[in-house]
Parts: C-alpha cells; sequence; structure tokens
C-alpha cells in the first residue's frame, strides 16, 4: 500500500503492549447498561 496513511495498518507498540496495527476505536457511551450501570450482555457482546 503507498498511500499517505499506509503506517495505520502496521504494528505498533504502546510500552510492552503490541498491536497488531494502528487502528482504534475512540471511547464513547454506548447506553447499552441496565438501570444500576452494570454491564449488560447485549454491551459486552458489542
Amino acid at each position: 500500500m503507498s498511500t499517505a496513511f499506509s503506517h495505520v495498518l502496521q504494528p505498533g507498540r504502546i510500552g510492552d503492549l503490541e498491536l497488531r496495527n494502528r487502528v482504534i476505536m475512540v471511547p464513547m457511551g454506548t447506553a447499552m447498561g441496565d438501570h444500576d450501570g452494570h454491564l449488560t450482555d447485549r454491551e459486552i457482546a458489542y
């Protein structure tokens, strides 16, 4: 791949953690928890 962003598909490191690529999903709210704020099966599958 010879684009300006080809490096995002290459492995990367954060400290001792090696990532297979540099594509990540940013933290965000899902509103899938229950009324008490606990995780649900739906949120775990997400």
